[in-house]
Formats: structure tokens, C-alpha cells, sequence
């Protein structure tokens, strides 16, 4: 059964009586103070429930092993199966990964911010369990102001994966978010219906050819035609 929830600078009590914190926010002119509470719980190890650009996302500091188990451990998400994580700024990307390759050069200029992950060699910046223990790992800027002022005030680079149990549809909206999440995230920012309400294209970009991981907002010809207009052979 579905559950009804009023969300207004509410707090929630799940069955355990763990406390979820909700927040409005305007996705167009975020509030800079829920921006910051959100900041404040990345960096002390929490979870917060956010929309991006796609789908409600799970965030929790990058950086941070024991927060990282959290969000596999809330998710009930196997820790075989790598997380990616999304910076603010295309500079940003240099810090974690090791060879930001020609090819995924062109695309990050084309589709970022956006709907796009780009899987390169990351560097030991970034723990062994966001990665499920892989030499490689998805990055992405979102274009959301919320998660990428977040992003800013934390100062640390998030993994964001859809705010849902796994192998549960993603949730477009907070609502959807907290029937699986409700008691288990320490916020939530409650910003309405996401803009795509769909993933992001993963596009590995390691070795010559580009592969296409998974469909998303961003088609597979768009993608080819980028890469093929910029006059590299793939």
C-alpha cells in the first residue's frame, strides 16, 4: 500500500524510528540554506535523498568508505556492482581519473552538464568500494543546480545512484523516493518532478573505441555523431 506523505520541513518516523528530515526546495532558485544542511550532512557521513537532472538520486561523500557502505547497505545494492560519482566542474574530473581521454574530452565539452556518465581509469582519490573494487569508474556532472551547489559547499565529490531499493523502478519524484528510503536517508530535498525522468547514457570511454554501456536520456546516435563529427575514428 502506498503511503501518503505531507512533505514540508517535515520530519518522518519509519517503523524503527529513524528520523528523516524533509525539505522543499525550488529547483530553479534553490534555498542556499537547505543547499548547506545538505552539504553539512554529506560531510559529517549521512545520506540525502536529492533530484538531479534524470532520476532522485541517493548521495552520500565519495571519499568516505563508511558512507559509501551506507548507501549499498540502504539500497540493499550488492557491493559487486561499482557506483558512479558526479563532480561539479569539468575540471574536477582531472582529480579522479587517471586519463581523460581525447574521446571522452569531446563528449564531457558536448553533453555536460547533463545526462551523461563517462566511464574512464579512475585514481586512488576515490576508495576501491565505490568502484566494487574495479580500475575504472563512471563520472558525471549533473545539470541540476541543487546537486552541483551541493557538490560545491561540501567540497567532495558524491556518488549518486537512484534513490530506490535495488532493482526497483527509479523515482522521479520524493514521494516515490521515500516509500523505499523513508527512515533510512537523512534528508531529503523535495524538488519536484525531475526534468528527464529517465537515466543518464553510460559511455565507456577506456581504449579506442567508445562502448555504450546503457541507454539513457542521451541517444546512441547522438553520441556517434559527436564523436564521428569531431574527426575521430571509432
Amino acid at each position: 500500500m502506498n503511503k501518503k506523505f505531507k512533505i514540508q520541513n517535515s520530519k518522518l518516523f519509519d517503523k524503527y524510528g529513524v528520523t528523516t528530515e524533509i525539505i522543499k526546495i525550488n529547483p530553479v532558485r534553490p534555498s542556499i540554506t537547505a543547499i548547506k544542511h545538505a552539504a553539512k550532512v554529506i560531510r559529517a557521513g549521512g545520506l540525502v535523498v536529492l533530484p538531479t537532472d534524470t532520476v532522485y538520486g541517493l548521495a552520500c561523500d565519495a571519499t568516505n568508505p563508511e558512507a559509501v557502505t551506507k548507501v549499498f547497505t540502504v539500497k540493499q545494492r550488492p557491493l559487486s556492482q561499482p557506483l558512479s560519482i558526479a563532480v561539479s566542474n569539468y575540471q574536477d574530473i582531472y582529480i579522479y581519473v587517471k586519463n581523460f581521454t581525447e574521446t571522452a574530452k569531446i563528449l564531457a565539452e558536448k553533453f555536460l552538464p547533463g545526462a551523461l556518465t563517462l566511464i574512464l581509469t579512475k585514481k586512488k582519490t576515490i576508495p576501491d568500494i565505490v568502484t566494487a573494487g574495479r580500475a575504472d569508474i563512471g563520472i558525471r556532472i549533473p545539470d541540476c543546480k541543487i546537486v552541483l551547489k551541493i557538490i560545491d559547499y561540501a567540497q567532495v565529490p558524491i556518488v549518486i545512484p537512484s534513490a530506490n531499493l535495488h532493482n526497483k523502478p527509479s523515482p522521479v519524484t520524493a514521494e516515490q523516493a521515500l516509500e523505499d528510503l523513508n527512515g533510512k536517508a537523512d534528508l531529503v530535498l523535495d524538488g519536484g518532478k525531475t526534468k528527464y525522468g529517465r537515466e543518464s547514457t553510460i559511455v565507456s570511454c577506456i581504449g579506442e573505441k567508445i562502448k555504450i554501456v546503457r541507454p539513457g536520456v542521451i541517444s546512441d546516435d547522438k553520441i556517434k555523431h559527436t564523436i564521428k563529427k569531431s574527426g575521430l575514428l571509432n
